[in-house]
């Protein structure tokens, strides 16, 4: 940026600041950009925001003596809170930051060069922004909708599977009455024999304990389809961090937190797979305990 500058007018640099922020809330000042390059921090804190700053005295071609501009770059990562200045210019007001944030502010005189300058800085931050793919990015910015996709899928397919069951259960025991009402090869069934089987069934409770197991299937499969969308949902929230790596611990973070990262896409690529899972697991505990238990 400096180059650009002199290049394109008589420009001089006045001033330059960096204030290093660290996550005990001190700070550190430096002067000149040969204390910035030079700095190292020996106290074991992690930098969290820095603040740089600016002073040119720029002469441009259609003013006749040099003016003051002043350029403004903070970089701050979470969870540190960005100071915004009220619309009605009362007190400034704070907000947490759940990512990073880079903010610039220009002070030119000259609008032209202000937006040339602006443009430029645009284009060197996003050279630092980090790089998510395409699918986790949806996944991270639409886990809410992804964890109800998927305990959703979970209620269904569960539901379903338990509904072809007792479908099975329903058809035998139609077969059973059929069976009694036409008999092969031998006389019609009494009042007294139709009684017997009547009480028989009642006796047997098959129908007591589908009616139970139904019921108490289709409470724990919501529940637990509750459970899974929360889960999955929160793991599919994955949106990358930043970091201002200006010291030993702020780097140490960073490798922690981008493990982190990882384990929790690990943790939500798992979860969806033991969604999928259960769901084949609830299906094959329908149908064989209505086919072998009830029947």
């Amino acid at each position: 940026m400096h180059q650009r500058i002199t290049q394109q007018n008589e420009a001089s640099l006045i001033q330059f600041t960096v204030r290093i922020v660290y996550d005990d809330d001190s700070s550190v000042l430096l002067n000149s950009f040969d204390d910035f390059l030079h700095y190292n921090e020996i106290r074991p804190l992690a930098s969290v925001s820095a603040h740089l700053s600016w002073t040119y005295l720029i002469r441009f071609p259609d003013r006749q003596s040099p003016e003051k501009q002043e350029i403004e770059v903070s970089f701050l990562a979470p969870p540190r809170r960005a100071m915004f200045a009220s619309d009605d210019d009362e007190s400034p007001f704070f907000v947490e930051l759940p990512s990073g944030l880079v903010r610039t502010d220009i002070n030119h005189t000259a609008r032209t060069w202000g937006v040339d300058i602006d443009s430029l800085l645009d284009g060197h931050i996003k050279t630092l922004r980090r790089k998510q793919g395409v699918l986790r990015k949806w996944i991270s910015n639409h886990s809410g909708r992804v964890g109800i996709i998927a305990g959703s899928f979970f209620l269904i397919s569960t539901y379903l599977a338990g509904y072809r069951a007792a479908n099975g259960f329903l058809n035998e025991q139609l077969l059973r009455l059929q069976h009694f009402a036409q008999p092969t090869g031998t006389a019609a069934p009494t009042i007294s024999d139709k009684l017997d089987f009547m009480l028989q069934l009642i006796a047997e409770g098959s129908w007591a304990r589908f009616s139970f197991f139904i019921g108490m299937s289709a409470v724990f499969l919501l529940l637990f389809s509750v459970i899974f969308g929360i889960v999955i949902g929160t793991f599919a929230e994955n949106s990358p961090c930043s970091f201002v790596v200006l010291s030993d611990r702020a780097k140490e973070r960073r490798e922690e937190t981008l493990r982190k990262e990882s384990r929790r896409w690990l943790s939500f690529l798992g979860s969806l797979s033991a969604d999928f899972i259960a769901a084949l697991a609830a299906h094959s505990f329908f149908s064989q305990f209505l086919s072998k238990m009830l029947l």
